[in-house]
């Protein structure tokens, strides 16, 4: 049988390196064009635990839970578990397979067309056994297939992690700044209520008229109302911070609910070089091992229009009397070699070829595009970094002079200088600058997490 086998590997030598193509992923660049312009930002090679930086140990415990609480990493999770059953089960197909086989078969026979027919009744049973021998790694490529498939879900689940974490401690600044915005709103409330209070006694006093006090009312109400907006708000982002952890607990309520300053904006923030973000973002490396598993996969397709050789054999007996089934005269038993070759199969294997192709293809084009996005946010939010710093800056300037303002207007109203018009639009002025303030904080700290999501920041142990 040795000969045999020998003999059958000589046939297919030729076909050989056709379904051993090396495919390989376009090459990263080490720098891109992209000028950090902030001197306070230091380059380190690992981003991990990034929302520490804030320094809020509310924001630390609810990374926490939703660490261990969200539905949705959950779900990821299990994904990871099918991707390694299944890459798993592929690999059975390296090892032979048994089967235990039995048939009892009615047939009715004769040897020749005028002989009247034999009714007999055929009796099998043994131990059947197939074992395909790997040559042109059809069986290699389906495991490495679902191996690179068992990865991406590794790095799905990351994927997911990342988004949740910044999800949340999103959500969290935007409460705070919401709750921030309220406070704007009180202290800007009881400043009103004595401008109200001021043209109240004019009025009567006879110094002015009524529009002076149909304008402070209008002006007190409108921020009033505004309160019960920003209340909503707040509400929302408790309860969506309670979908992100993946549970209700009511001291945590209790502890977001009670208003607090915005997080400070850290002095000190860390980036990645290009390279070390694209070994780092989990979507790039879902993307790589989706193409990989694309690549593995038009091989395998490629190795399914070839020979297969296989050692297949079965032991049984064979009887036609059941009362004397197991016995040395029907013992029959084969092993050898097989070589098939589907020759045709209606272009089946040709187009699954074909198509297999397309998907590598589609999954390249997918990873080039991964790569270009993730590029893409990390300079968006150095760029959003710096002007609203920027921006902040200025708007510390636009609140101070407004609230001078605001004073100097007021002081000019009761001497009877002014008319009450630019006491309002100053009161305007300052609430729209704080509220910008404030906002403009908020969105800083916003784009700080986005920053660390782009760059792949992850929730280590």
């Amino acid at each position: 049988m040795k000969k045999i086998i020998y003999f059958l590997s000589l046939l297919l030598i030729p076909f050989v390196g056709y379904s051993q193509q090396a495919h390989s992923l376009d090459s990263i660049p080490e720098n891109w064009n992209t000028e950090a312009n902030d001197s306070t930002l230091a380059v380190v090679q690992d981003v991990a635990n990034w929302w520490k930086i804030f320094n809020d140990p509310i924001l630390n415990e609810l990374v926490n839970k939703a660490v261990d609480n969200n539905l949705n990493i959950k779900v990821a999770v299990q994904r990871i578990e099918q991707g390694r059953l299944v890459y798993k089960q592929s690999q059975a197909a390296y090892y032979p397979s048994i089967a235990l086989n039995a048939s009892a078969n009615f047939s009715n026979r004769g040897t020749s067309p005028t002989d009247n027919a034999e009714n007999t009744m055929i009796y099998n049973a043994g131990i059947s056994m197939y074992w395909e021998i790997d040559v042109f790694g059809r069986v290699r490529k389906g495991v490495k297939t679902a191996n690179y498939s068992y990865q991406q879900a590794q790095e799905d689940m990351k994927s997911v992690m990342v988004s949740i974490l910044g999800e949340v401690s999103s959500s969290y600044i935007r409460l705070r700044m919401y709750q921030n915005q309220i406070i704007v709103a009180e202290s800007n409330i009881k400043a009103q209520l004595k401008a109200l209070d001021l043209a109240r006694d004019r009025f009567q006093s006879g110094l002015t008229s009524k529009l002076d006090v149909l304008q402070a009312e209008a002006m007190y109400a409108s921020t009033n109302a505004s309160i019960h907006t920003l209340n909503a708000q707040v509400v929302a982002e408790v309860n969506l911070i309670q979908v992100f952890i993946g549970e209700y607990p009511e001291r945590l309520k209790i502890a977001l609910l009670d208003v607090k300053e915005l997080p400070e904006v850290p002095v000190q923030l860390q980036t990645l070089l290009p390279v070390e973000m694209v070994r780092q973002r989990p979507d790039i490396k879902s993307a790589e091992n989706g193409l990989m598993a694309m690549v593995a996969n038009e091989e395998q397709a490629n190795a399914e229009l070839l020979p297969t050789l296989a050692i297949q054999g079965n032991v049984g007996f064979i009887s036609n009397d059941a009362s004397n089934w197991i016995n040395n005269d029907g013992l029959a038993y084969y092993v050898g070699p097989k070589l098939s070759w589907n020759l045709f199969s209606g272009l089946y294997e040709k187009r699954n070829k074909q198509i297999a192709k397309v998907e590598m293809q589609q999954a390249q084009l997918n990873y080039q595009n991964t790569v270009l996005n993730a590029m893409k946010e990390v300079e968006n939010s150095l760029s959003n970094i710096k002007e609203l710093k920027g921006a902040m800056t200025w708007l510390d300037q636009t609140v101070s002079a407004s609230d001078e303002s605001v004073n100097l207007s007021i002081d000019q109203y009761q001497q009877g200088i002014i008319d009450y018009q630019p006491v309002l639009n100053s009161q305007q002025s300052l609430l729209l600058a704080q509220n910008e303030q404030v906002q403009t904080k908020g969105n800083l700290l916003g784009q700080i997490i986005a920053l660390y999501q782009s760059l792949g920041g992850n929730w280590v142990e």
